[in-house]
């Protein structure tokens, strides 16, 4: 899956300076607490973002992700129904796009290849930063290629040309 560039550690550390001054000043100036909430998830976002920088400066990521590769994608059909098994964590509207591309009823599920972890964000959600943005290791181009991969393998095993295991 693709990769989003992440920021170097001195741009992570700012964001998440940036961050927790802002989560700060809300608590300070007892903003509502929906609002300090959000806050909060930002800074988390942006210390998973420090971690993240620094795990790629040090070959951690492309270690981790060359163990997986090629990802795992997974179909089990079950009577009228598929169950697609999906790496990371996938946005509510790729599992709605797989739902609504799929001729029969489909259940995705995600985080189901064990220990790869990341959010598969939106373009919409990159921009606008916060929790998931901050703490994502991949692009958003990465959630159409699982949604159109999944009804690939749905397609297949609905004309009985899918792989052995895909069945």
């Amino acid at each position: 899956m693709p990769r989003r560039p992440l920021l170097s550690l001195t741009a992570a550390q700012a964001r998440l300076d940036e961050y927790r001054n802002t989560f700060e000043r809300l608590k300070a100036e007892q903003a509502p607490r929906p609002e300090i909430r959000t806050a909060e998830c930002a800074v988390f976002g942006a210390e998973g973002g420090v971690s993240l920088s620094r795990a790629e400066a040090d070959g951690t990521i492309a270690r981790m992700l060359a163990d997986y590769a090629p990802l795992e994608v997974q179909l089990l059909r079950i009577g009228d129904v598929d169950v697609a098994g999906i790496p990371g964590e996938c946005f509510t509207e790729y599992g709605l796009a797989i739902k609504q591309g799929s001729p029969r009823k489909i259940f995705v599920v995600s985080l189901v290849n064990g220990e790869l972890r990341g959010y598969v964000v939106t373009p919409e959600v990159l921009a606008a930063g916060g929790y998931e943005a901050t703490s994502a290791v991949f692009d958003p181009s990465a959630g159409p290629i699982l949604v159109k991969t999944v009804l690939a393998l749905s397609e297949r095993v609905s004309t009985g040309s899918g792989e052995k295991g895909a069945r």
